[in-house]
């Protein structure tokens, strides 16, 4: 189908730039736009007739294409619009009308328009022209409306400029045009058909003709009818001197001079709905309510064109549930609803409550309900409400659907409710209804036909616990056809949205089978629709169950038989999506494994023009994040033929879905981790890719996730390459040299970049590793200093190295770590943010000095941890020295312990490991004075049980002190049994403390046995 360019117009006072670029993220563009609309790259083209330049203005905050269609004596006739928001200011213009190339009524507008001299229309094509406008206004969209107003202007110069005395225009004419613009919901709508009003006032005159000497109306002023449109299309307004505008017409009105221009009925009731529309503004609801009681008064006083209807009652209903009274508002608008109930009975039939009456009550009720439940007092109303159609007191037999309908929405509330008692209250509504139609109570279940009625009592009853069982029967009842009501596809859907709502998956897949089951059957059109699959799609979506990733796709399949054997016109591309998603989020590697499938078959699907929608870049991103999760060798090829695959659809123009920076992300997270592809070639490779995309679409791919998540690979231990890491580092400094706007090297990618120097550092085997990563930290901190860089690596960077330092055994080790330490001080003094020195700086820097445990190794850690600031010291950095001088070979190393000990219990930072630590410098002396050191680790011991809780380790150091400690083997054997105990009562029996018991002959006979029998009873 071939398109051209018809029409196009510009909003007055709004200078378009010829060329402007705009992201395509943010144009939305409906399924159906014509393939004749381009977006090319990061432009979008929008070409006019005659200079075919873009027309999008260079500020325009977003952008929305808007395509209106409609049909006209057999011929489609579409119109478009860009939508723009400019300098806080929302601006519609039309872009062109898309018609097709034999359409007359294109023909027929570009005639008048363009192809007619000026003052040679002749009475047939004026009238013609006429004609045209009236066609054009129907369509209420504002660049029709726009195209009119175009044709208007065009007869009007016909008769003003052109001399022709036959043309006449009437009101009517602009009239309709006012009525479309005031109805094209447009915000620039309601200024045009205000601008047309007053030049209708401006232009009203009177020719005269020559030849009879008597005067012939060129152009009428405007009537009531002018004035009610543009009341109405402020009423429509959401603009917020709506209001004003509407009142300021009333009074214009009501203080006019002309006995044909009075406001009438319409007059009011546009402006109480104009006050209707207010939502949320409770002074306006009792404006209307006014103003109707005034419609009474001028009534009464005489005034023949007011006369207050059910429409005038209705909207002041309206004006009350949208107002934000609460519930005071709902039960004013039930009064209103009563007085129309008391006047109809009175004999005022022009006042009888309407579908719309009693269903607007009830809505505003629901309004008021807490997270969706309404309290018993609003469900007593609602069903009072609905009482009033049931009780016989109006005459419905005109139009009985209305008993039937507003029951409905009674058991709907009941439904939705979330009362108690709702089934049985549903139960006793449902009653009223059959009685109100003249059938039994016992019949009325099985009999009635009303199928909306049936099904929400079947809601409301399953709803309640103590109705459910009835609710179910009634169920099953319309599953084996032995109710009136059939178990067509809508009224199931309906329950299955019940269950699907309360998340009861068994309950709806039951239903969904029984869908599927009677669906085969003859005479129950029960085949599910779109609406069933969404429904269950999105279910098994929320739901945890790890079978419900095998239901997901069990309900794509059904549905994809279904489009097959052709019961579906169409497939849902929101299944699809929710599939993928539960697919790619199961912990199974079967379901990861089929997203991949369902991805496929998404795009079969859209290129057979099954689906109306083609999948998007986040479905191919979360299939290659599903790849990247899988046990699967071949994981970094499938990746690979994926971006292929998006690579060749776009450039095919099958698709518009690019990969983006996520997309690239995840396939550099799988290259990383796969040993075979795991080299420059092929990492560098893609970010090339990468690179060449950016150029070609002029957009930013490029972004610190790119980075990060290769150098997260790149830095892991098994598979680490420092190499390959740093030449990534080094392009995204290039990158960055040359104004790269999202690439931006931190701290967090140097710590990665130092993190993968130390790849494949394990012992003193691959010192050299060590080395260089040491340097290559210290490079970094040169270039720093030197101003060559404005990056540095955090703390985190620094530890990484110190504790590789900390991890061997090399002679030079507290050398380089010094020099390090050093390095983060200075760096810190001169303002350098993050890379100060830490607790767990501090204690890879002790245990480096300490690590030979040597006296003098172990007084530098002492004097090292003397030099760090009081308020800087931790539990950590205490237990750290604790452990150290337990382990050292210093003699007094026990009372230096204790010491400490001491001082971290007066600063209240000890915890059970600080006294195992002492227990253990007890144990590990080398003092003659054994008596001292028992004594010392029975107190601390007492200590520990005051402070904290023993654990395992603290029972068999105290126990090990003992043994080696005393000599007394009487006193041992009797407090080995105590501490057994009093760990057994603790709860704390371990392999590790009954192996330390056993390790001598004495320490472990049938005594400990029963004593650890008597514990375990």
């Amino acid at each position: 189908m071939s398109y051209k360019l018809i029409q196009i117009r510009l909003p007055f006072a709004l200078h378009w730039s010829r060329i402007a670029t705009c992201p395509t993220s943010n144009i939305l563009v409906p399924h159906h736009t014509p393939q004749k609309l381009q977006f090319n790259n990061s432009q979008c083209y929008y070409h006019h007739v005659s200079t075919s330049q873009p027309l999008i203005p260079p500020t325009a905050s977003s952008i929305r294409l808007n395509i209106t269609s409609t049909r006209r004596s057999n011929q489609k006739v579409t119109f478009a619009s860009l939508e723009t928001k400019h300098d806080n200011r929302r601006f519609i213009a039309p872009i062109e009308s898309f018609q097709k190339d034999n359409d007359p009524l294109s023909q027929d507008i570009s005639h008048v328009l363009h192809k007619t001299d000026l003052g040679s229309m002749t009475p047939k094509q004026i009238t013609h022209a006429k004609s045209i406008v009236y066609t054009l206004s129907n369509l209420r969209t504002f660049q029709a409306a726009q195209i009119a107003e175009e044709i208007l202007e065009r007869l009007i110069a016909e008769g003003a400029d052109g001399g022709n005395s036959h043309v006449k225009l009437e009101a009517k004419l602009y009239n309709t045009i006012i009525d479309a613009y005031g109805k094209s919901g447009t915000d620039n709508g309601v200024d045009r058909a205000e601008a047309l009003v007053e030049r209708m006032r401006e232009r009203s005159r009177v020719f005269v003709d020559l030849d009879t000497n008597e005067g012939v109306e060129f152009m009428t002023g405007p009537d009531l009818f002018t004035y009610n449109s543009l009341l109405n299309a402020w009423s429509r307004s959401k603009r917020e001197d709506a209001v004003t505008k509407a009142e300021k017409i009333v009074d214009f009105l009501e203080s006019n001079n002309s006995e044909t221009v009075k406001p009438n009925s319409i007059t009011y009731n546009i402006m109480m709905n104009t006050y209707a529309n207010q939502v949320g503004e409770y002074g306006y609801a009792q404006k209307a309510e006014d103003l109707l009681l005034h419609m009474t008064s001028l009534q009464k006083d005489g005034y023949e064109a007011i006369h207050p209807d059910t429409t005038s009652f209705n909207i002041v209903l309206k004006a009350w549930k949208n107002s934000g009274g609460g519930v005071e508002s709902a039960k004013r608008a039930e009064e209103i609803l009563r007085l129309m109930v008391k006047l109809y009975v009175d004999g005022h039939d022009d006042l009888k409550p309407d579908n719309v009456s009693f269903r607007t009550v009830i809505h505003a009720y629901m309004k008021h309900g807490e997270n969706g439940k309404l309290s018993s007092d609003i469900v007593d109303r609602i069903q009072d409400i609905g009482d009033l159609v049931t009780n016989g007191e109006i005459d419905f037999s005109d139009n009985p659907h209305i008993i039937s309908e507003v029951t409905g929405e009674v058991l709907k509330c009941l439904a939705k409710s979330g009362v108690a008692d709702a089934g049985k209250r549903a139960k006793s509504v449902f009653e009223k209804l059959n009685q109100s139609r003249g059938t039994t109570i016992s019949e009325g279940l099985n009999a009635t036909n009303h199928e909306n009625a049936y099904v929400s009592t079947v809601i409301a009853l399953l709803s309640d616990q103590k109705t459910a069982d009835l609710g179910h029967e009634m169920m099953h009842d319309i599953l084996e056809g032995k109710s009136s009501i059939l178990p067509r596809t809508y009224t199931l859907n309906r329950i299955l949205h019940f269950y699907c709502q309360n998340q009861n998956f068994p309950a709806a897949q039951d239903t969904y089978r029984a869908m599927l089951r009677l669906s085969k059957k003859q005479g129950f059109e029960t085949v599910p629709d779109i609406a069933t699959y969404n429904m269950m799609a999105n279910l098994c979506f929320q739901t945890n169950d790890e079978d419900s990733s095998f239901l997901a796709l069990s309900i794509l399949n059904e549905m994809e038989e279904e489009y097959k054997s052709g019961l579906l016109s169409k497939m849902s591309d929101f299944v699809y999506d929710m599939v993928i998603h539960k697919l790619t989020k199961s912990k199974l590697p079967i379901s990861q494994g089929n997203a991949h499938d369902v991805l496929m078959r998404m795009i079969k699907g859209y290129d057979n023009g099954a689906l109306e929608r083609e999948p998007g870049t986040i479905l191919f991103n979360m299939v290659l994040s599903s790849i990247m999760n899988q046990p699967v060798e071949n994981k970094a090829e499938k990746a690979f033929e994926l971006l292929q695959l998006m690579h060749e659809r776009v450039k095919s123009g099958k698709s518009k879905s690019h990969p983006d920076t996520r997309t690239y992300s995840h396939l550099l997270a799988i290259l990383t981790k796969d040993r075979k592809l795991h080299d420059s070639k092929t990492i560098f490779g893609v970010i090339q890719m990468i690179e060449d995309e950016e150029n070609e679409r002029r957009v930013f791919l490029f972004d610190n996730i790119v980075f990060e998540t290769a150098l997260y690979g790149l830095s892991d231990d098994q598979y680490g390459d420092g190499a390959l890491a740093d030449k990534v580092l080094k392009k995204m400094f290039f990158l960055r040299k040359n104004d790269h706007k999202l690439v931006n090297p931190n701290s967090m990618v140097m710590n990665l970049a130092i993190k993968a120097q130390l790849s494949g550092h394990r012992s003193t085997a691959s010192c050299k590793i060590l080395f260089d990563a040491h340097r290559y930290l210290m490079n970094i901190v040169s270039m720093y200093e030197k101003d060559e860089s404005k990056v540095l690596p955090t703390r985190v960077g620094f530890n990484t190295v110190l504790a590789h330092w900390e991890k061997t055994h090399h002679l030079k080790s507290p050398g380089m770590a010094e020099e390090i330490y050093k390095t983060m001080k200075r760096l810190s003094v001169n303002g350098a943010v993050d890379v100060s020195p830490n607790s767990f700086t501090n204690n890879l820097m002790m245990r480096i000095f300490a690590r030979d445990r040597k006296i003098k190794s172990t007084l530098k850690a002492v004097n090292f941890f003397k030099s760090i600031k009081e308020e800087q010291l931790d539990i950590h950095s205490y237990n750290c020295m604790l452990r150290i001088l337990a382990g050292s070979r210093m003699n007094d190393k026990v009372d230096m312990a204790n010491n400490l000990l001491l001082d971290m219990e007066s600063r209240k930072l000890v915890d059970v490991a600080s006294y195992n630590a002492v227990l253990s410098a007890c144990n590990l002396s080398n003092s003659n004075n054994k008596q001292r050191l028992l004594d010392l680790a029975i107190e601390t011991y007492r200590r520990l049980k005051v402070v904290t809780n023993p654990n395992e380790l603290s029972f068999i150091l105290i126990i090990r002190a003992w043994k080696k400690l005393s000599n007394d083997k009487t006193e041992i054997e009797r407090n080995l049994r105590l501490l057994y105990k009093d760990a057994c009562d603790r709860g704390i029996k371990g392999k590790r403390l009954e192996d330390e018991l056993k390790e001598n002959d004495y320490t472990w006979n049938k005594n400990y046995a029963e004593t650890s029998s008597e514990c375990l009873h």
